[in-house]
């Protein structure tokens, strides 16, 4: 008896909420009898820029509630850019510090670029309900003006993207900044009051590069701005073998022979070392996973998984 009055009991909740919701039949309205598919949100509209989407619905799978965050639609092969913007948008600061290049640059809101990427940047950055994935075609378009090769919807390396949408960025931000102080002649490009871009304040770091002829001794140095920093992975490695991260860091600031010739005797080889002079405030890291097979014409990829250690000393 217990049984049948609980299961009368749910039955009869079930019927008042279907009559509530006007769920009796598809031509009310209601997604009962619509297959999971159709059931589900209509695909967002294709817009030029930054067009909002309808938000997800509030389906429950397993009692869990589905995600209400969102990132980029994919144009098609587009995954390259998404991965960046994606990364981009996590960097707290970095969002915060380029939305205030305008403050103190105004020319900054007449590049499209960066107007285009401070409102993506800060509409995935921002906390609240919902408003659909956004379109990054403006953006698409824009760092391909420049750069033809990331027209049309063919798939396109992730770190070439990065350094090519990141140099039309810091452009951007230069020439405001060089207009900025062309505007008053009494200052100084290098004076501590003029705010350091975004860019740079983030991303850069320095190299100290040494070159020492392995006969003569001569020494040559130079200091080197970068983005970034390209690992190799062990040619020997196989797929299931592991490499660190320390160690793929290690072999990157490794000393090495170089060919190249000694301004004083002549000697065709010199010994280079490596130092990170200056730490980046974000530190990105390119794995090299494809390498070129020259006897078979081809790309290889490195399979090895990189174990990464929850803190890296530089």
């Amino acid at each position: 008896r217990d049984e049948a009055a609980a299961w009368a009991e749910q039955e009869a909740k079930r019927r008042r909420i279907e009559a509530a919701c006007g769920a009796g039949s598809p031509e009310k309205g209601g997604s009962r009898f619509l297959p999971p598919r159709q059931a589900r949100r209509e695909p967002p509209r294709i817009g030029t820029f930054l067009v909002k989407a309808s938000p997800q619905a509030s389906s429950a799978y397993g009692g869990y509630r589905s995600s209400e965050t969102f990132g980029l639609r994919n144009l098609g092969n587009t995954c390259y850019l998404n991965a960046v913007m994606q990364a981009f948008s996590s960097l707290r600061e970095f969002v915060r510090d380029l939305g205030r290049m305008a403050d103190s640059f105004p020319l900054c809101n007449d590049g499209g670029l960066y107007r285009c990427t401070v409102d993506i940047l800060q509409q995935m950055s921002a906390a609240g309900p919902a408003v659909g994935p956004l379109s990054p075609t403006k953006l698409r378009d824009l760092v391909a003006a420049a750069s033809p090769t990331f027209r049309g919807n063919e798939q396109q390396d992730a770190h070439e993207f990065f350094l090519e949408y990141l140099n039309q960025l810091h452009d951007e931000l230069l020439g405001a900044r060089s207009s900025w102080l062309e505007a008053d002649p009494g200052r100084e490009a290098d004076s501590p009051d003029v705010p350091a871009l975004a860019t740079q304040a983030h991303l850069d770091s320095e190299v100290h590069k040494r070159l020492v002829c392995v006969s003569c001794r001569q020494t040559r140095e130079v200091r080197e701005r970068f983005h970034d920093f390209s690992l190799d992975f062990d040619a020997a490695g196989g797929p299931g073998e592991r490499c660190s991260l320390d160690g793929m860091l290690a072999s990157y600031f490794a000393p090495e022979t170089l060919e190249v010739a000694c301004e004083k005797c002549g000697a065709p080889q010199a010994r280079m070392e490596k130092t990170l002079a200056l730490p980046p405030q974000t530190l990105v890291l390119h794995m090299k996973r494809f390498v070129p097979n020259l006897a078979l014409q081809r790309y290889d990829k490195r399979h090895q998984a990189v174990e990464a250690p929850l803190r890296l000393s530089l």
